[in-house]
């Protein structure tokens, strides 16, 4: 019974051997590895931006070979990428076959293009046997122009605003031909304070940084604006069945602290206008509390069916930025005509 037992062990591990060895490849000194096929480049791809691009190289099939005189075919799990930059190698990836590798943020040169060059590779037996290659070049974007648009505050600051520029480093600021301020590639506007600053012209100049070096793109030069804003508004007094007289602004200006608000009451009634028992003006400039001011009892006489100007000074926030800025206006009115239980109100 003993001696079958061992038998049986020995048929087992016999069966288990020939199952695994196809698997498994023991290779002499003097063998050939034929490649029988090997990976292929798809695609290269290439992000648009500044200084650095993202390059993704697209890969498919599976490598296989034989080795020596036996016919076997093995194949290949993985592929092995390498980028080259200008003849020098600049990264490896190691990745599944029919797949992508991804190197990101691979720095080119802003003023001249790069060569590259993306080489496949199997790694077979411990050895690196050479695939498909495929060469480019690449160079990078340029920064944009920006617009500026340019606000006197007073004498001495000016408000700037001006667009986004892809890629920039930051924007260097020129009070004519003299540098003054320097901001981060996230701001489109800041203040700046200087003397005869309300006087002098502007640009704002994006530039980006490449493996150390600067360089500069350009924008327009800008005489700063008076900080005021029009409206352009039909002024018709129309008649309405209601009662109403809407206080209609024109135009906003601000000089320090004093804000000049220019409307026109439109009394479109067939009455003689007599006052506002209470008029509320709101300003916000870019979603920014300028003033809040109400009046009351405000005595305005006008004809009927007739408008009339009227100007208000109100004291508010300073430094907002009226020319270029976004000025909104929320006017509430309670109109008087004089008249008692006056149904027809609006």
């Amino acid at each position: 019974m003993k001696t079958i037992k061992i038998l049986l062990a020995i048929t087992l591990t016999l069966a288990m051997a020939l199952t695994i060895a196809p698997n498994i490849r023991t290779v002499k000194a003097n063998d050939e590895i034929h490649i029988k096929v090997g990976p292929k480049i798809d695609n290269i791809y290439t992000s648009k931006t500044v200084g650095e691009k993202d390059i993704k190289v697209k890969t498919s099939g599976r490598g296989t070979y034989t080795v020596g005189d036996d016919p076997t075919e093995y194949s290949v799990n993985e592929t092995i990428v390498k980028i080259f930059k200008n003849g020098n190698l600049y990264e490896t990836k190691t990745i599944p076959v029919n797949s992508e590798a991804v190197f990101k943020s691979v720095t080119v040169s802003y003023d001249k293009s790069d060569s590259f060059k993306v080489a496949l590779y199997m790694n077979i037996l411990g050895e690196e046997k050479n695939g498909p290659t495929r060469s480019f070049k690449l160079a990078s974007e340029k920064i944009s122009k920006v617009k500026v648009k340019a606000t006197k505050i007073s004498n001495k600051k000016v408000y700037l605003r001006w667009g986004s520029a892809s890629g920039a480093t930051g924007f260097h600021i020129y009070m004519g031909k003299k540098k003054v301020k320097t901001v981060s590639a996230k701001t489109t506007k800041t203040m700046v304070t200087k003397k005869k600053a309300g006087k002098s012209k502007f640009r704002v100049v994006p530039y980006v940084k490449v493996d150390k070096k600067e360089y500069k793109s350009s924008s327009n030069t800008v005489k700063p604006k008076k900080n005021e804003h029009k409206w352009k508004k039909k002024m018709k007094v129309k008649s309405y069945p209601y009662a109403t007289c809407k206080y209609v602004i024109t135009k906003v200006s601000l000089t320090g602290k004093t804000y000049t608000v220019t409307g026109y009451a439109m009394n479109s009634r067939e009455w003689d206008f007599k006052r506002y028992k209470s008029l509320k003006i709101d300003l916000k400039v870019d979603g920014k509390k300028a003033f809040s001011k109400k009046y009351k009892n405000k005595n305005i006489k006008i004809k009927e069916n007739k408008k009339k100007k009227i100007v208000f000074k109100i004291k508010g926030k300073a430094g907002m930025d009226l020319a270029n800025g976004k000025p909104k206006f929320e006017v509430t009115e309670d109109p008087d005509w004089g008249i008692k239980n006056d149904s027809f109100k609006e």
